[in-house]
């Protein structure tokens, strides 16, 4: 723990707290700040007179007011939290070896290859030499400030920083450190949040999911009963591409016109629970897709547990179904973009090239108005997705709603001299 106390003979082996000293070397003057405290005595060292004290003396010099009261802030927090940092030598990349270690316990398979990735690609290669003591606010400023540099995304550097975090926060978990020096730097995580905010793009037909012109064509040059029932629930029913993967015969009611999302099977083929508690829903079945999974049911591989198994029963890989259904799917229907390849070469490739495209459409078509969709409000279309709040819908798709026409209302408004 850091002990304070306002002003002290530096026999006493109590914080001094911070102050000037000045000297002179070869007639020019010299200065520094001083920040002088106290630590308990852990390591039973003696002083020069052979008595054991119960605190042991520290002091730190700096070049600036500014670093020496930054040191002090931090004493302070490892005194709010009742602990000293014991692990002086302790590299940022192996606080991270050991966060990464602790989180496959408590994590699930995929969220734990995500943070080994921050790890191995965006931290260990900048800071991962680093002495955890020795990051400060401005350590991590140009390290992130250098990640936006290097093409990182706003919201990459954003989660980046929050494993940062998470790597600290385990540090002061196991006494190796007594700061979070990320945790401390609230407004830099409010400012990012607003900058973020402002570079927000709202998902837009065409660019970011189909327009139903494209999704006619997907579904006419679709001969597979198997695949045009899976793009049917992708883009009708709004499930996760995990969610269509781990779909069983059991959760569908075919006679309700109903199916259930009761489990989900992740990228290496794990079969678990819902993402949220809000991913575990009922969401109703329109006629044309109940009717392509009526077609199916009759042709697939009887007792078969899994709506879109393997012909070996085994789960569809989410890249198999993307390499080998999807992109082709779409090129034979024709909805493709010109791109060049590593050559600078132009190259013709499908326009959309992921299942989540199919979720956006699905919320879009829920939202829009009854001549061309459900006309759901944002809180049904919410539910149906399986959103963990209202809010996370109306972020991304409350540009969608439809807005009536304004322009009587506010002609009559302005009034006759408007």
């Amino acid at each position: 723990m850091f002990i304070y106390s306002r002003q002290h003979s530096p026999g006493e082996g109590k914080a001094v707290g911070i102050r000037k000293r000045k000297w002179k070397v070869d007639g020019v003057e010299k200065e520094c700040w001083v920040l002088d405290y106290a630590v308990p005595n852990g390591n039973r060292e003696r002083d020069a007179n052979g008595k054991l004290p119960r605190l042991k003396r520290i002091v730190k010099s700096f070049p600036t007011q500014k670093r020496a009261k930054e040191e002090a802030e931090k004493l302070a927090v490892a005194k709010h939290h009742g602990r000293q940092s014991t692990n002086t030598k302790l590299t940022v990349a192996k606080a991270g070896e050991t966060w990464i270690e602790a989180s496959r316990v408590r994590l699930e398979r995929s969220t734990v290859a995500q943070y080994e990735q921050h790890l191995r690609d965006h931290i260990a290669p900048h800071i991962g030499q680093l002495r955890v003591a020795e990051l400060s606010s401005d350590v991590v400023k140009r390290w992130r400030q250098k990640l936006v540099a290097n093409g990182t995304s706003l919201p990459l550097v954003k989660k980046v920083t929050t494993s940062l975090s998470g790597i600290l926060a385990e540090a002061m978990e196991n006494h190796d450190i007594g700061y979070n020096v990320v945790a401390a730097m609230g407004r830099t995580r409010r400012q990012e949040a607003k900058t973020e905010e402002r570079q927000k793009r709202d998902v837009k037909a065409g660019r970011d999911f189909p327009h139903p012109k494209e999704i006619d064509k997907l579904l006419e040059h679709e001969t597979s009963p198997k695949w045009k029932a899976f793009w049917l629930l992708a883009c009708r029913c709004g499930l996760r591409s995990s969610e269509l993967r781990g779909l069983r015969w059991t959760d569908i009611d075919l006679k309700a016109a109903e199916l259930t999302v009761e489990q989900r099977i992740d990228r290496y083929q794990k079969k678990g629970n819902p993402k949220s508690g809000g991913s575990r829903r009922t969401v109703p079945i329109p006629p044309g897709t109940l009717k392509a999974l009526r077609i199916w049911n009759l042709q697939a591989t009887p007792g078969a547990e899994l709506v879109f198994a393997t012909s070996k029963g085994t789960p569809e890989r989410h890249t198999n179904i993307i390499a080998e259904r999807l992109i082709p799917a779409w090129l034979r229907a024709g909805v493709t973009k010109v791109a060049r390849d590593k050559d600078g070469r132009p190259v013709v490739t499908a326009k959309y090239t992921g299942l989540h495209a199919f979720r956006h459409y699905a919320v879009s078509w829920w939202l829009a108005r009854p001549d061309t969709g459900l006309g759901l409000s944002l809180h049904e279309a919410s539910k149906r997705a399986g959103h963990a709040s209202i809010t996370l819908t109306g972020d991304t798709y409350g540009h969608l709603l439809p807005r009536s026409d304004e322009t009587a209302t506010m002609a009559a408004a302005e009034g006759k001299f408007g």
